[in-house]
């Protein structure tokens, strides 16, 4: 709850910024969240297979709404559409062909969608992003909150370390799986304060459990318990 009474979600930014304890959301609407994903797989063209693909995306978006707020995504793409799923709108915005914009790219198109939403918070997905998260801050109305959430990359050094850390200076709050995760962040500068971050588990599984016989017939493992460890999977994690 704000002060004086106003309904809504209060997010914490680094001592002595502007964005300390910047108020969302209004006692005449819920607070609206929009998501950022300046990151797409090139080899998949259709945007619902996107969706099918981004399985903790979705469940994100929707957990969000189930919980009242209003939740958009804008997703950059390789094709203009607008998707309704679990009643979340998803804007895929498109902007070329490559996965990733490059450090000097500014995905203006991505922006100016996320503007007209006109939230109270944007989520963006990746600390690699700087350039394109400073112009957000810059478009979108002052007292709009920008949390950024980690997804196991690194801090960069050189030119593109001092990049990072302008381009990331104004944002609000950081979210980790573990706040053990930010310490080189905040050791290079990145993250300005520990009151900026939050441990936020990324997402769960929707996969459903088969039955017994089934799955030891499946997977060929009969051990009592048998334990698969996949850890590493992708090897930046």
């Amino acid at each position: 709850m704000a002060d004086g009474g106003r309904a809504g979600v209060r997010v914490g930014g680094r001592a002595g910024s502007p964005v300390v304890g910047r108020d969302v959301g209004t006692a005449e609407r819920s607070p609206r969240v929009v998501v950022v994903n300046f990151a797409f797989d090139p080899n998949i063209a259709d945007p619902n297979g996107t969706l099918d693909a981004f399985a903790a995306l979705r469940q994100w978006a929707a957990g969000l709404r189930a919980a009242g707020l209003e939740v958009g995504v804008v997703q950059r793409h390789s094709h203009d559409a607008l998707v309704l799923r679990d009643g979340v709108e998803y804007c895929f915005v498109a902007a070329g062909r490559r996965g990733r914009p490059r450090s000097w790219q500014p995905a203006l198109r991505v922006t100016r969608t996320v503007v007209d939403l006109d939230p109270d918070l944007v989520h963006v997905n990746g600390l690699v992003f700087p350039l394109q998260t400073r112009l957000l801050r810059r478009r979108l109305r002052p007292r709009a909150a920008i949390v950024v959430q980690h997804h196991a990359e690194s801090p960069r050094r050189g030119l593109r370390g001092r990049l990072q850390r302008w381009g990331l200076a104004e944002v609000d709050g950081f979210l980790f799986t573990s706040a053990a995760q930010a310490a080189p962040w905040l050791a290079r500068g990145v993250v300005h304060s520990e009151d900026q971050v939050f441990e936020v588990m990324e997402g769960a599984t929707d996969l459903l459990a088969e039955p017994v016989a089934m799955a030891q017939d499946r997977s060929r493992l009969t051990g009592s318990p048998a334990l698969l460890w996949v850890g590493r999977l992708q090897a930046v994690k």
